[in-house]
C-alpha cells in the first residue's frame, strides 16, 4: 500500500512539474516558432509535438534554465524541420504546375495596407532565409528577449562568443533587408 501512495506522489509531482514548465514556456516557445515559421497555427503544433517529447523525456527533473535552453533548441530544430517540409513541398507543388492560379485575396483587408504588411514581412522573411541557421536562430532568440547566456546554452557555444555572432548576425541581416 505504502509502494502505490508513493508511485502517485512521483506521479503527481511529475505532473505538477509538467504544468509548472508548460505555464512558463509555452508562449516563448510558440513566439519563437511564429517568427521563424510565419505562422501562429503551425508554430502552436510544433510547440506542442515541443512539449510532448518533455514530458517523455527525464528533463523534468533538471534546473528550470537548463530545461528552458533544451526547449528553445528542440523548438528551433522542429521549426527548421517544417522549413524543411514547406520547402520541398512547395518545390513539389510546383513542379508540377499547380501554382500556376493566383490566390484568393483576403476581402476584408485594406488592400494598401495588406500589401504594405505583405511585402515588408515578405523582405524580413527573404532577410533571414538568407542568413545561416545559427545566425537566424540568435537573432530570433535575442528578439524574443533571451539573455547572452541562455542563447549560448541553445546554441551551444561560449556565452562570450554570443555578443560577436549577433552582431554578425545584425550586419548581414541589415545588408540582406536594404540591399
Amino acid at each position: 500500500m505504502h509502494m502505490a501512495r508513493a508511485v502517485d506522489t512521483i506521479v503527481g509531482d511529475r505532473e505538477k512539474r509538467f504544468e509548472s514548465l508548460f505555464h512558463s514556456h509555452y508562449w516563448k516557445v510558440v513566439r519563437q516558432l511564429a517568427l521563424l515559421l510565419g505562422s501562429e497555427a503551425e508554430a502552436e503544433e510544433q510547440a506542442q509535438e515541443t512539449f510532448l517529447r518533455l514530458y517523455d523525456s527525464s528533463l523534468l527533473e533538471r534546473p528550470n534554465e537548463e530545461v528552458s535552453a533544451w526547449l528553445r533548441r528542440v523548438a528551433l530544430n522542429r521549426g527548421y524541420n517544417c522549413l524543411r517540409g514547406h520547402r520541398r513541398e512547395l518545390e513539389r507543388l510546383q513542379s508540377e504546375s499547380r501554382l500556376s492560379r493566383p490566390l484568393a485575396p483576403d476581402r476584408d483587408a485594406d488592400p494598401e495596407d495588406e500589401a504594405l504588411r505583405s511585402e515588408s514581412t515578405t523582405q524580413v522573411r527573404l532577410a533571414l532565409a538568407k542568413l545561416t541557421a545559427r545566425q537566424q536562430s540568435c537573432l530570433l532568440l535575442r528578439y524574443e528577449g533571451m539573455s547572452y547566456k541562455n542563447i549560448a546554452k541553445v546554441l551551444g557555444v561560449a556565452p562570450g562568443s554570443v555578443g560577436t555572432l549577433l552582431a554578425r548576425a545584425e550586419k548581414a541581416f541589415r545588408e540582406h533587408y536594404e540591399g
